[in-house]
């Protein structure tokens, strides 16, 4: 063969190899600002958000920065090889118009937030589109969220655990004499102490095992210096609470991951503390199904409802029932669905108070007034030197915890976006996105916590502009501060009153698949922060524990929550 032969071939070789990687590299949306960098990378935005997550563990902050970078409220960022680039928004009233107005006929649930969970709850609503299969399991669930139920039962759960923490808490301030100390595990452990006793019923008490181990001993090594934390041996905790809280954690390998399913499940399986934790959590609700199905096998009886699991028990014999069909208690959809609310409403509750702490301690005049504002709400238990119990907490009308606790979720991102998938061939903020496409929508930066970015506003819809949700827009110059006070107003009567409307705000999403269970949370949060500001002043730590840094597992939560603490006057 000669020369020229040779020669053509390798031209004909280098043209295709060259085409190949031309069709490889990222395709962009039309008109959506992207990194120019990434769009002709084969990996895109990929390297850039691995060293972004390599160095803050945060997934979603990338996203806002590639935002403020790109300075467009929405962006388009490639974090699959050979993938569709997700759309990537920063303003609150297209991210509303979209989940409240445009959720299932234009948009539906993200395939890539169904694949988070995939490998550990497959059956779990928060897969399924809006359709259904759907509805079955939210029918199946629906009485968790009953008013009665929150009250007599739910309340009583959170009561506990918060008082758990408290009792902790007393323990650990006399032991460590001044010094600050890591309260990030214990409010995890009282979480989902809370949370395993709504969902499951079981009294887990891994609180009160960490009390009775803190409360014998005589004292602990401290620390020569008042800038370093004191350290505090751990209980342990049984083996079941073990598995469901690796397992919530193990949602890390998906999320830091361009192939969250794949990876996810592979870690599921190849890793044996992970293997073990699977077939624990199958044999706990398998277990405690059937035992519930026995105690309601013959008697209704709802004074015997003691937890979600006895719920779910009995509205599986109303539907079946219905349906002409024998009931079925231990299955895959029922033991996924539990699972999914113990593990979404410890993590929302742990995540939320531990970034409570840390702003109430870094803003001690906003500490001090709620304070002054619970003694004053709860006179009979202050004169009575008791703390409230649950039903006056659920009872009680306090503008300003609610102001505080929202102000708390609004900067706090424990749940820093929310994602939905186009089902059509759809507009967004003017641009022309096809069916297929994940959009992620930020509530952790402008809008939100910073000042918005610039659109065009032609290029906002309509029907947009005209059904705003909020009664007003953030202040740019105070939007990132923490201030309860945005959350109020004042009546016709001069009456201070709460107004949940009062601007953006999407830390439980919106719309027909906004988070389910927001009622709980806000309860526990009242039940939590109550007790916690009743019996402490919680004080800032030294500098080296404060960082505002977070790690984004199931939510978004501090990387550090240190505190110290001082007996309330």
């Amino acid at each position: 063969m000669s020369f020229h032969i040779y020669a053509l071939l390798a031209v004909a070789l280098a043209y295709g190899l060259y085409k190949l990687y031309k069709a490889a590299l990222p395709k962009p949306v039309p008109g959506i600002p992207c990194d120019n960098v990434s769009r002709n990378r084969l990996m895109g935005d990929l390297p850039d958000a691995m060293k972004w997550m390599n160095e803050r563990k945060e997934f979603w902050s990338f996203m806002q920065e590639r935002c403020i970078q790109l300075n467009s409220p929405i962006v388009q960022v490639w974090m699959q090889p050979l993938g569709r680039p997700f759309i990537v928004i920063s303003d609150y009233l297209e991210s509303q118009d979209i989940m409240v107005r445009k959720t299932p006929q234009q948009f539906d649930r993200s395939a890539w937030l169904g694949d988070m969970f995939w490998a550990i709850a497959p059956r779990n609503m928060t897969r399924f589109l809006t359709n259904d299969d759907w509805k079955v399991h939210r029918r199946l669930m629906a009485d968790a969220m009953s008013p009665k139920f929150l009250k007599d039962v739910a309340s009583h759960h959170g009561h506990s655990g918060a008082s758990s923490l408290v009792a902790l808490w007393k323990s650990k301030m006399e032991l460590a004499q001044g010094h600050a100390f890591s309260v990030l595990e214990d409010v995890c452990k009282a979480g989902m102490d809370t949370m395993w006793a709504s969902t499951l019923g079981d009294d887990i008490s891994t609180t009160s095992s960490q009390v009775d181990l803190i409360s014998s001993l005589k004292s602990v090594e401290l620390p020569a210096s008042k800038d370093i934390a004191v350290e505090f041996p751990e209980a342990k905790d049984p083996e079941a609470f073990t598995a469901l809280l690796e397992l919530g954690d193990s949602v890390v390998y998906a999320a830091s991951s361009p192939f969250p399913k794949i990876t996810h499940w592979l870690a599921v399986h190849l890793i044996s503390s992970l293997r073990k934790s699977m077939r624990l959590k199958g044999e706990l609700f398998s277990g405690l199904l059937n035992s519930a199905a026995r105690k309601f096998a013959t008697s209704q009886d709802e004074s015997r409802v003691k937890h979600v699991l006895d719920l779910v028990v009995q509205r599986e014999v109303s539907l079946a029932k219905k349906e002409g069909r024998t009931p079925a208690f231990d299955t895959q959809d029922i033991r996924d669905e539990l699972f999914g609310f113990l593990l979404a409403g410890n993590e929302t509750t742990a995540a939320t108070i531990c970034w409570g702490v840390k702003h109430l301690a870094d803003n001690q005049e906003v500490q001090d007034k709620l304070r002054k504002h619970l003694r004053e709400a709860h006179g009979t238990a202050r004169e009575n030197g008791m703390a409230p119990t649950s039903q006056e907490i659920v009872t009680a009308n306090i503008p300003y915890l609610e102001a505080t606790i929202t102000e708390i979720l609004r900067l706090a991102g424990s749940t820093p976006g929310n994602s939905r998938r186009t089902t059509q061939n759809v507009q967004i903020l003017g641009y022309d996105i096809p069916k297929g496409y994940d959009v992620l929508m930020l509530s952790n930066g402008a809008d939100y916590i910073s000042a918005p970015l610039p659109i065009d506003p032609n290029r906002r819809s309509k029907r947009s502009v005209e059904a705003n949700d909020v009664t007003g827009m953030w202040d740019p110059s105070n939007i990132s501060d923490f201030m309860p006070e945005r959350w109020l107003a004042t009546d016709e009567k001069g009456e201070v009153t709460y107004n949940a409307k009062a601007g953006p705000f999407q830390a439980f999403g919106a719309g027909l698949r906004g988070c389910y269970g927001r009622k709980l949370a806000e309860l526990n949060l009242r039940q939590f922060f109550t007790l916690i500001l009743w019996e402490y002043k919680v004080l800032p730590p030294p500098d080296a524990y404060r960082s505002y840094i977070g790690l984004d597992k199931a939510m978004h939560q501090p990387q550090q929550c240190y505190l110290r603490l001082e007996k309330a006057s």
